[in-house]
């Protein structure tokens, strides 16, 4: 099947009863004098492009066990995939997926997350984008080398805009609609999905969103930008003044100095979009009480054990403490106020996981979810609590493998082979592409789940073998002391 965009004639290859084209470069390569620069328009091409393959991954830490044997390449990972029922007028439901990994790792070809797992047997057409990570797509340059780096800390956020462009001038040609578009993420795709919501120019490329177990908690401001470029440039050895030697190194390279960094410091709170007055112009929560995002549909949640299961007793050290905690910057005192609390009635090692999956994960939803129902919603909230999985909890990235139909024949993303994980399944589906096609995630066999519209008393769902809602009060149903902004320096 062959299909013409913007930039040239693609051929895509049938994987059952999906049109899939992978390996659609929409910007072109962020080499040379372009890295830290925002994405530009790819270069069109004469003939026709063979996509019948993945495309490389962004430039990464090789020793990670998804990354083995992986493609990699700075120059051509501004790629993305569409699978498609059809190329035809039908103006499909179009789902957005942005990937995972802490803004540092993973890929638009991970395994458990393709698109034909998602759609399934519905008229959806899904794509899923790549972007700059670590160092090459969120670190903030422009106090150290002018104005031409403005908006270095937003490359990664830019290039995600940069896909949704894509996905609006082409999209039709696949058969999808462009006036239906839904962004989805998880974790850091989660978060990205968050720095979408207040990025002007991404207005009008998106109708509906989805974060999970991600919101606006790495957006930050400029001074902790700054220092967090400070910390990075120190870890690698170099001065503030030594700046400009980063335009000339090898990606892998950077990567790998990045890497040590992994080594004694929690990598995932360091990068994140860049409150910078241009790309993003003011903070999240003002912009979002400001109308930033009309009257979009969200679908809002985390897992009630984000960080389980605890860490042993003998990985339980001074230094793991230390590390948690100083990873939220000048909110440390609050975080370690409510670890040594919860303390008092748990061990260490399951205080400690229960705070970092408030502090990190839930009460960060749940003030983003308070903060678009009292902006005039309309906010589905949730929490995934099913907790037979490969894990024994309801940990990060376990409801994953449901939504997207992972199966019992994917050991790594899969889950436990029962009839109630199957069933499970088939609801978690119904509910996520029941929100892409209708803008609401009803489903056959969930109870009654009506949406946030202020702040206040409202339904939360409970995502689990049996689902049941709760009354909860989003006016006081999280931690209002603690900043949006995970990690913060004053």
């Amino acid at each position: 099947m062959k299909v013409e965009t913007t930039c040239g004639w693609i051929e895509g290859v049938r994987e059952g009863r999906f049109e899939v084209f992978k390996n659609i470069p929409f910007a072109a390569p962020p080499i040379g004098p372009l890295r830290f620069k925002p994405p530009q328009l790819p270069q069109k091409w004469d003939g026709v492009r063979d996509c019948t393959a993945y495309g490389p991954r962004a430039v990464q830490d090789r020793s990670k066990p998804e990354n083995a044997g992986a493609w990699m390449s700075e120059a051509d990972c501004l790629n993305l995939n569409v699978w498609t029922p059809g190329v035809d007028q039908q103006k499909r439901p179009v789902l957005v997926h942005i990937h995972g990994g802490g803004l540092c790792w993973g890929a638009n070809s991970d395994a458990g997350s393709e698109g034909q797992r998602f759609a399934q047997d519905r008229e959806i057409v899904v794509v899923s984008i790549q972007y700059r990570l670590g160092v090459l797509g969120y670190l903030h340059l422009r106090h150290l080398l002018g104005e031409e780096y403005a908006q270095s800390g937003n490359c990664g956020l830019l290039d995600q805009v940069a896909a949704l462009r894509w996905v609006r001038e082409n999209i039709e040609r696949f058969g999808g609609d462009p006036e239906n578009v839904t962004i989805m993420g998880q974790s850091a795709g989660g978060r990205s999905v968050g720095g979408l919501l207040v990025t002007p120019q991404a207005k009008g490329l998106f109708h509906k969103a989805i974060l999970q177990s991600g919101a606006i908690q790495s957006v930050h401001d400029e001074k902790t930008a700054r220092a967090l470029t400070r910390q990075i440039l120190e870890a690698f050895g170099l001065q503030e003044g030594d700046a400009a030697q980063l335009l000339e190194m090898p990606a892998e390279a950077l990567i790998a100095r990045q890497n040590k960094l992994d080594d004694g410091r929690i990598l995932v709170h360091y990068f994140g979009p860049v409150i910078d007055g241009i790309t993003i112009t003011q903070r999240p929560e003002d912009a979002i009480a400001g109308g930033a995002l009309g009257n979009m549909p969200l679908l809002v949640g985390s897992n009630r054990d984000e960080m389980c299961p605890p860490p042993s007793e003998e990985a339980f050290t001074p230094a793991y403490v230390a590390l948690k905690l100083n990873s939220f910057g000048a909110n440390r005192p609050h975080v370690e106020a409510q670890y040594q609390k919860l303390k008092e009635t748990q061990g260490g090692p399951l205080a400690m996981a229960n705070t970092l999956t408030q502090y990190v994960y839930g009460n960060q939803a749940l003030a983003l979810a308070a903060l678009a129902a009292k902006a005039g919603g309309p906010v589905w909230l949730y929490r995934w609590d099913h907790d037979r999985n490969r894990v024994p909890a309801a940990a990060h990235a376990t409801e994953m493998a449901y939504i997207f139909g992972g199966g019992v024949e994917q050991p790594d993303k899969g889950y436990p082979d029962t009839e109630e994980n199957h069933k499970l399944a088939k609801l978690m589906n119904d509910i996520w592409t029941g929100f892409v096609q209708r803008g609401e995630p009803s489903a056959p066999g969930l109870p009654d789940w009506p949406p946030y519209r202020k702040e206040g008393m409202g339904t939360r769902m409970h995502l689990c073998p049996q689902p049941y809602t709760e009354e909860f009060d989003l006016a006081r149903g999280y931690d209002k002391e603690m900043p949006y902004q995970v990690m913060r320096y004053e």
